[in-house]
């Protein structure tokens, strides 16, 4: 699921920033709640915009930081019409393995996901809610439903939507 929709003007970079939601967001939980199985194991980015639903999902999330969303680095909180210069122009064409400036790229944010997905989650555990960010949600779609990047990246990402993925964890090495 994605968090709610955060309150941060439109079009800021905000990947890492701590950000409260816009009120109202508790009325949408009962309606994705009834979509799940009760009791699901539910886990968390550590962001407050995915923290708080998920405590309305669980009295005990478990709060991983590989599930945060990509970290912008000086990028944080700048509006992206002001992004500007070369190294923005490279990167707006290399997203995909260029970091931001002190911050993380694409790839590395994938690298995250793929290692919480094959370590963090027990391997008796049928369904787990993941409350999580749009880059997390994307990064999902290329690794487990084989989308192009291309794709993936025009594709909406709808707040407090849930999303659905099949996980076929890898067997292990004989």
């Amino acid at each position: 699921m994605r968090h709610p929709r955060p309150q941060v003007a439109a079009g800021t970079c905000y990947g890492s920033l701590d950000l409260d939601l816009v009120p109202g967001y508790e009325m949408l939980i009962p309606g994705i709640k009834e979509q799940l199985p009760q009791n699901i194991p539910v886990f968390t980015s550590p962001l407050r915009r995915c923290r708080i639903p998920a405590n309305l999902f669980s009295q005990n999330p478990v709060v991983d930081s590989r599930i945060a969303e990509m970290h912008f680095g000086d990028w944080e909180g700048m509006r992206w019409d002001d992004l500007k210069g070369t190294e923005a122009s490279s990167w707006m064409r290399n997203y995909l393995t260029q970091r931001t400036p002190n911050g993380e790229s694409f790839q590395d944010l994938r690298n995250r996901v793929m290692d919480f997905l094959e370590n963090a989650i027990p391997i008796d555990f049928e369904a787990v809610l993941l409350v999580t960010h749009a880059g997390v949600i994307r990064a999902l779609m290329i690794e487990l439903q084989q989308q192009s990047p291309r794709k993936v990246f025009t594709t909406s990402i709808e707040f407090a939507a849930l999303y659905r993925f099949r996980y076929d964890r890898p067997s292990p090495a004989a």
